[in-house]
């Protein structure tokens, strides 16, 4: 056996784990581990760690986005914030377009203290093919750490889409994030 125990499923020291159902990466205090080639599940990362998060968007969120916030990320708990690093937008276009005037913001609160820059409604919602768009963080973000302490970081539009009658337009959104420690508690 080797000196990180590859080979011997659940053991899980320094290194690296093979396991039937994927691999551990880390040690007792941080650690990854990958059930299967598509879903991670983050057990006590480090706070520098970059994670990824991937969120579907259905239709019907789609169109009610101005009333119902959808959130990418949960809130971190106390005494925490989530560094938001970008984006990435993924329209599923289907059978005809989404209507409506409306510019999404990703923010903090429910999307209430902007994190991203502004994505313009003509950029991304009103597309008539399969469309990706990378969103950056907003250039400065000055917010009392009030509004931003564990607080989830969502999706939002100024008002509501319509269109689409076919409801069958999706959204899958990759957000890229830490979670840090403010060390105000």
């Amino acid at each position: 056996m080797g000196k990180y125990g590859i080979g011997k499923p659940g053991v899980h020291d320094t290194g690296p784990v093979v396991s039937e159902n994927g691999f551990r990466v880390g040690d007792k205090k941080s650690s990854t581990e990958v059930i299967d080639k598509d879903s991670v599940i983050q057990a006590n990362l480090k706070e520098d760690v970059l994670r990824v998060a991937s969120i579907s968007v259905s239709n019907a969120e789609i169109k009610n986005l101005d009333t119902a916030a959808k959130e990418l990320v949960a809130a971190p708990g106390a005494d925490k914030f989530i560094e938001f690093v970008s984006a990435t937008l993924v329209h599923d276009y289907g059978s005809n377009v989404l209507t409506g005037e409306h510019a999404l913001t990703i923010g903090w609160d429910d999307g209430s203290v902007a994190a991203a820059a502004t994505v313009a409604h003509g950029d991304f919602a009103h597309k008539t093919a399969d469309h990706v768009v990378n969103v950056q963080p907003a250039l400065e973000t000055d917010a009392t750490a009030a509004s931003v302490a564990n607080k989830n970081l969502a999706i939002t539009s100024a008002s509501d889409y319509a269109g689409n009658a076919g409801n069958d337009t999706v959204w899958t959104i990759k957000v890229a994030y830490r979670v840090l420690t403010l060390g105000l508690a």
